[in-house]
């Protein structure tokens, strides 16, 4: 024989919250949010206990209460936030067995309030049944699967909070700012084309980044020290034959074509053979490619031991753990085109945002269980 437990409360994350403990020890529970669509399973009387809730949309608890006692007489269990002495009195009065306000432990309830009064009912002397559970509520019937006796409750909580209206909302928010945060990066992207005609064609977005990716392909690879030379080569034969690549009257054609393709194997030769007191990165155009000959790794270290000399003066320890991390790197380099600097930077933003989606997730659902003792779990 199978017992089974009514539950009628319009407090959604209540009933959910007491479905789980319940469902912890193994009872089969049925859930509703209000008295109307409980109605059917109340008039089938295959109920052992029942716990009620005074506020409902539909019915005063009260005079639920009063309903199934002219019938049934298996426990009835108050559940309500009305915490006057009056209706206390009168919940007991007109058939209720105990009187629990809100807000209360979900734990105790099923420990010290449900199972005495199961085990009283029919007799038993410890759990060793599945338990039929009906919570009544307005929206849907949900019937639970069995759960294993080493179900953990935070498993069970974690699925509950997933579930919840709140929660869905923030996660649809999080898909759309995804969507969002894929769009903007292409949208930003644009490049200047030079045409064999002589004119440029301006592109944007894919069309921008695909044109981006063909010329990255040439640099993509090992970044050996022959490669830096020969694009350091490349870039002083054009600057001294075309002037400074900044200046407006640069050649188009020759930047996209020369300069464009191997630009970011020399980001950071600037750098590695910057003054070793100032720390000022070296002109490109000073710098004798000679000088890159097997050994640009060598300069980038001496750079890095530069650098932590003059910052961390007085820090030994931190200017040798920087020299070991950097032995502790595989070497050459290896150059991955085509990524846009301005697509991390947006995907910083996003991983932000999600920080706050999840703790506008869980902040809310845990701080407003802190009084129900939900979040005893942890």
């Amino acid at each position: 024989m199978s017992e089974k437990i009514l539950i009628i409360d319009d407090e959604q994350d209540i009933a959910d919250l007491l479905e789980v403990y319940l469902k912890n020890e193994n009872y089969v529970v049925y859930k509703f949010y209000c008295a109307t669509d409980a109605m059917s399973c109340i008039e089938s009387g295959d109920i052992d206990l029942a716990i009620l809730d005074i506020m409902l949309p539909d019915m005063n608890g009260f005079s639920l209460c009063q309903l199934i006692r002219k019938k049934y007489t298996y426990p009835i269990i108050m559940l309500t936030a009305k915490i006057e002495e009056t209706d206390k009195i009168t919940g007991l009065t007109l058939g209720a067995d105990d009187y629990v306000t809100k807000p209360f432990r979900p734990l105790e309830v099923v420990l010290f309030v449900i199972c005495p009064n199961i085990r009283k009912l029919m007799g038993l002397l410890q759990r060793s049944h599945d338990w039929k559970i009906c919570i009544c509520g307005c929206s849907r019937r949900q019937t639970w699967k069995r759960r294993t006796d080493n179900m953990r409750l935070f498993r069970l909580e974690l699925k509950r909070i997933l579930k919840s209206r709140r929660t869905l909302i923030l996660l649809a928010i999080a898909l759309l700012l995804s969507v969002a945060m894929a769009y903007l990066p292409i949208s930003f992207e644009g490049i200047n084309r030079p045409n064999e005609d002589g004119t440029v064609t301006e592109l944007d977005g894919l069309a921008a980044i695909k044109y981006k990716q063909d010329l990255y392909k040439t640099s993509a690879g090992e970044v050996t020290p022959d490669r830096i030379k020969s694009a350091l080569e490349t870039y002083q034969s054009c600057v001294r034959e075309y002037g400074p690549v900044e200046e407006e009257g640069f050649p188009l054609a020759v930047f996209i074509e020369k300069i464009v393709p191997f630009r970011h194997l020399l980001m950071g030769l600037s750098e590695a053979f910057a003054d070793p007191v100032t720390g000022i990165g070296a002109d490109l155009m000073d710098i004798d490619p000679n000088d890159i000959d097997g050994a640009y790794y060598e300069k980038c270290a001496e750079h890095l031991q530069d650098v932590m000399r003059n910052e961390q003066r007085e820090n030994e320890t931190a200017q040798q753990k920087a020299l070991e991390k950097y032995s502790e790197l595989d070497t050459p380099f290896y150059l991955h085109s085509g990524i846009s600097k301005d697509a991390f930077d947006y995907i910083e933003f996003y991983i932000l945002f999600l920080a706050i989606l999840c703790v506008a997730i869980a902040a809310s659902t845990f701080a407003g269980e802190y009084q129900t003792g939900g979040d005893s779990i942890l």
